[in-house]
């Protein structure tokens, strides 16, 4: 069992759709009934994102249910209306794969990370992504079933609940664009430019963010240092 991390691109819905905001990240949800759409950007490209939420869910093949926006941030739910024509998720389904939630749209790119039971159903998967469009594997581990059940889901709340949300912009983008990669792409003070405030207070925003992130992740790491001194399939040295 492989828990497989891929990037897509193609000229399916989603992709066209995130194509055309380029500098909106959308995180998706799918039940098989309702499709649930975060927007993430700046307030001018959500106010255009809005603007054009009748064409949007037309270019889904579905309609618009409900839709609420705050700072730097718009939801919308539709009618679900996936199919294996026009979504990577009903894909990924249809190949014994399971995904997991959400998958994340940026630029064009699909980011959805996949479980694929065994090898010929992953190869299945990228044959047919592959057909498609682009497809990059970024990361592929072995899993265990146990682990599914026990560490896959961590409550967001639990993890990012106690950040402002200068914090977790300050994060996002430093994320987003490389600050944490090695060797780094961004630094402080194109951060800084970015956000437009100081390197002083980037570097304040993300020293505190990342300590309430590390403090809430500590029982998790403790969970998992107990899953695998007890499980010996579980064991990375």
């Amino acid at each position: 069992m492989f828990e497989i991390d891929l990037r897509i691109r193609n000229d399916l819905p989603f992709c066209i759709l995130s194509d055309n905001f380029p500098e909106v990240t959308v995180y998706r949800w799918c039940n098989s009934a309702v499709d649930y759409l975060e927007f993430h950007g700046r307030d001018s490209e959500l106010q255009e994102v809005e603007r054009n939420m009748e064409l949007i869910a037309k270019s889904l093949g579905t309609h618009l249910l409900q839709k609420s926006s705050g700072k730097n941030r718009l939801s919308a739910m539709f009618s679900c209306k996936c199919s294996k024509e026009n979504s990577t998720i009903r894909i990924v389904e249809s190949m014994n794969c399971l995904w997991h939630a959400p998958v994340t749209y940026r630029n064009g790119n699909e980011r959805i990370r996949a479980i694929s039971l065994d090898s010929e159903s992953f190869a299945g998967l990228y044959d047919w992504l592959e057909k498609i469009g682009e497809v990059e594997i970024e990361r592929k581990a072995p899993i265990v079933p146990e682990s599914l059940k026990d560490f896959y889901v961590i409550p967001i709340s639990s993890v990012l609940g106690e950040l402002t949300g200068k914090q977790l912009a300050v994060i996002r983008d430093a994320i987003g664009n490389g600050y944490f990669s090695s060797p780094r792409r961004i630094t402080l003070e194109q951060l800084s430019s970015s956000n437009e405030i100081s390197e002083s207070t980037v570097q304040e925003h993300l020293s505190k963010g990342l300590n309430k992130i590390m403090r809430a992740m500590e029982s998790y790491v403790n969970l998992m240092i107990e899953y695998r001194n007890s499980t010996p399939t579980g064991r990375r040295e």
